[in-house]
């Protein structure tokens, strides 16, 4: 049961629309302040905080990578950033044993590289 109420808050996480600018700190904290480990906002908090710390770890990894990270003006979706992740995986096997944000970095890296100037 308690996969299943997880399964499905991810997927309205995944699939609800949220500008970035829509969340700031003090919303993210009281989302924060629930306890219950089965709560929708623990999940949510829980997966927001973890999502940040799989991007500080691509930053670290991204900074040490001479080619940047240029997605569209507009972004991705996160289904966008599934498929990509998939494929990239599926190219490149041994990149599945990386941490899992290094390995996400490197497909998005991978897909959305800067254009060198002529």
């Amino acid at each position: 049961m308690r996969r299943a109420f997880t399964a499905v808050a991810l997927v309205m996480l995944a699939t609800a629309p949220l500008k970035a600018e829509g969340l700031d700190g003090a919303k993210l904290y009281e989302i924060c302040e629930h306890n219950d480990p089965s709560s929708t906002e623990n999940i949510v908090c829980a997966y927001y905080i973890k999502g940040f710390i799989e991007g500080m770890l691509f930053g670290d990894f991204s900074a040490k990578v001479t080619v940047g990270y240029c997605p569209p003006e507009d972004g991705i979706s996160p289904e966008t950033g599934r498929l990509i992740f998939r494929k990239f995986i599926q190219d490149n096997p041994k990149a599945s044993t990386d941490k899992a944000g290094v390995a996400v970095g490197a497909a998005l890296l991978s897909a959305f590289p800067c254009k060198k100037p002529n």
